[in-house]
């Protein structure tokens, strides 16, 4: 797993999630590095990953912009993805439509989430009152070319 930033809650509730799937089917990742939303991220990691554990098979990455750089650094490695090594993304962003071969990602409900912040944003406006409250959105698998 190529994780995001250990200081962002996001990142920590990605891990956490993945962690707990694996767990769930008597799984655990075999290397779990945390590092930037950012493609460099993901070709350093992604290296070592590949220096350390190369039987590696699979790998999860925190976001679109991970995966892009560990994709880059599969491919330059010469392995095929994903018949050699699976690899998916979150966020559903542009990168994964554009990168070869495209990114399988969890795909956030971007729209969902403007709107439910914007009602909470009417509601402070409308009451005084700012009521934070946690949201949860489900983020569905969207199968693409690398996993």
């Amino acid at each position: 797993m190529i994780a995001g930033p250990t200081d962002m809650q996001a990142a920590v509730l990605r891990s956490e999630g993945v962690l707990a799937g694996l767990k769930a089917v008597d799984l655990e990742p075999v290397a779990m590095v945390s590092g930037e939303y950012g493609a460099e991220h993901g070709e350093t990691t992604m290296r070592r990953i590949l220096e350390e554990h190369p039987e590696v098979d699979g790998v999860f990455a925190e976001s679109d912009e991970i995966a892009s750089g560990a994709l880059r650094t599969l491919l330059n490695a010469g392995k095929r993805v994903p018949q050699d090594v699976a690899l998916i993304g979150f966020d559903d962003f542009h990168v994964a439509r554009a990168v070869s071969p495209s990114l399988t990602t969890f795909a956030q409900p971007l729209a969902t989430m403007a709107e439910t912040a914007t009602k909470m944003l009417v509601e402070r406006l409308n009451t005084g009152e700012w009521q934070c409250k946690a949201v949860l959105f489900p983020a569905p698998l969207v199968r693409r070319e690398s996993a």
